[in-house]
């Protein structure tokens, strides 16, 4: 490896670094902000009073809407959804790997499909390893 390539990666280990940490700052900020945001509601009466209300609102439309539930062909709606999620969540991952797979066989970043032309965008998460 040459010494210019150990450089660039070096470079980009930095960057990765420094990008990692500005994401934890704002996370940390956000999360500040937010509990002084619920804090101001939580002290206002007007508002803690709406709350309840609300709260029994949604106690009682949960209970109406376990009531229609019950019904068994609500229950087979609700299955049938609940699978055409899966499948659909099976059908992008498909698309992800074969999209994946064709980028790196072709080195374009762009796919025609029904003469659209679609550009491919790569998605990278950080996992911390178990």
């Amino acid at each position: 490896m040459s010494a210019s390539t150990v450089n660039e990666i070096f470079l980009y280990e930095v960057q990765v670094r420094t990008s990692y940490e500005d994401v934890r700052a704002f996370n940390k900020w956000l999360k500040e902000q937010r509990a002084m945001l619920k804090s101001a509601y939580e002290n206002d009466s007007e508002y803690a009073e709406l709350q309840e209300k609300a709260k029994e609102i949604k106690r009682q439309q949960a209970a109406v809407k376990e009531r229609i539930e019950r019904d068994s062909s609500v229950g087979l709606i609700k299955a049938k959804i609940k699978d055409l999620k899966e499948e659909l969540k099976d059908a992008k991952d498909c698309l992800n790997r074969n999209l994946q797979a064709n980028m790196l066989q072709t080195k374009s970043s762009h796919i025609e499909i029904d003469g659209e032309l679609y550009k491919v965008i790569p998605s990278y998460k950080l996992a911390k390893n178990e």
